[in-house]
């Protein structure tokens, strides 16, 4: 069996090390349990950044996509990844080994197309930590994927067309939708992994406030469809803020001159 590990990037250079190296020394770990081979993709979304550099630096092979959109950037790098199974998680996670082995496990088990996992983040504040357990209640009861751990078969990613691409948010859970169908006509689970959540980080709730985040929910509610599908609507995920943020992170962040790490 083989696994690619696919990570949408957009000016990414302050979180990327760190998403990079734990993904690493998962692996590491994982193939001296088991006989399995990985690759790792990582898809350049026209970062203004080190971004790339960083990713062929760790050994990734990195697929540059040009236009800023999230479901393009996932696409690209499954148009070129060569495993049996895919695994698509963001720059800004922080994969655990225990995440990886529950994902083997059901796939060892034969009966799973794909899926998703439970998800955490520690250091948010209180209200965000709320919202977090909020969404993990609706992926377990709804059978939704968050975009920080998306796994499937590499057919099934395939013959659904990835991800929707007229979405700039939320592609995820139009990817989940898809996914779960093709499971079903094959007699397949789509499943939601419970066990030991993934890890992310909470930047969002550093940097966006209760208010911000509250307005996008409330415009997805009432006009989910034309909300994902505009970008200008959309600034938690796609303005300049973020990249702000990062920039000034990674300049004081000593990984960014040690070599090991970019």
């Amino acid at each position: 069996m083989k696994l690619s590990v696919i990570i949408p990037a957009f000016n990414e250079q302050a979180e990327l090390p760190q998403c990079l190296d734990l993904v690493q020394r998962a692996f590491e770990t994982i193939t001296t349990e088991r006989e399995m081979s990985w690759e790792l993709i990582v898809t350049d979304n026209n970062s203004t950044d080190r971004t790339s550099e960083i990713a062929s630096a760790a050994g990734a092979q990195v697929v540059f996509e040009p236009k800023n959109q999230i479901a393009r950037a996932r696409n690209a790098g499954g148009s070129v990844a060569t495993g049996d199974w895919f695994l698509f998680i963001d720059a800004d996670s922080r994969l655990h080994v225990d995440s990886i082995r529950q994902m083997l496990s059901v796939i060892d088990a034969g009966h799973c197309g794909g899926g998703g996992c439970l998800v955490r983040m520690d250091d948010a504040p209180l209200w965000g930590r709320c919202g977090i357990r909020f969404w993990n209640m609706l992926s377990i009861y709804m059978q939704w994927a968050p975009g920080s751990f998306v796994f499937s078969k590499a057919e099934a990613f395939h013959d659904v067309g990835g991800f929707n691409e007229e979405f700039y948010a939320a592609e995820e859970l139009d990817f989940s939708k898809a996914l779960k169908q093709w499971c079903r006509d094959r007699h397949l689970e789509f499943m939601v992994l419970q066990k030991q959540p993934h890890a992310s980080s909470s930047r969002k709730f550093q940097i966006y406030n209760l208010g911000e985040i509250c307005r996008l929910i409330s415009s997805m509610f009432f006009s989910y469809r034309r909300t994902v599908r505009n970008k200008q609507a959309l600034d938690i995920f796609y303005d300049g803020r973020r990249g702000a943020s990062n920039h000034a992170k990674a300049t004081h962040n000593p990984h960014n001159h040690d070599d090991h790490h970019t």
